[in-house]
């Protein structure tokens, strides 16, 4: 089944990573919206099936962004620093949804 580009949000404005069957009070925003923010690198975490960067914004807010994603970052030649701002977009991997960087225009 195709993705219909929508992700999920807490009321206050965090990404939810999974939906869960009972899970209730979700916002479903278009995932291709830019999101203007200023992240700090928060550290690793594993989940049910891969680990995960985190990153909160200044409102304690949490954002997960996949490995493959974070290397993108790395990648891309710029100065990568624990706090990035950024426009980022929401990206989904199997039933999980995480941020990325836009990418770059060339």
């Amino acid at each position: 089944m195709a993705w219909d580009r929508k992700a999920p949000f807490t009321k206050d404005g965090a990404l939810v990573s999974y939906v869960g069957p009972a899970q209730s009070e979700i916002e479903w925003r278009n995932a291709d919206d830019p999101m203007e923010m200023t992240l700090a690198f928060a550290g690793f975490e594993r989940g049910r099936s891969a680990a995960h960067a985190i990153w909160k914004d200044a409102q304690d807010r949490r954002f997960v962004m996949f490995l493959t994603d974070l290397q993108e970052l790395i990648m891309r030649g710029d100065p990568v620093s624990v706090v990035q701002s950024n426009r980022w977009i929401v990206t989904k991997k199997g039933q999980d949804f995480g941020i990325k960087l836009i990418p770059a225009t060339k």
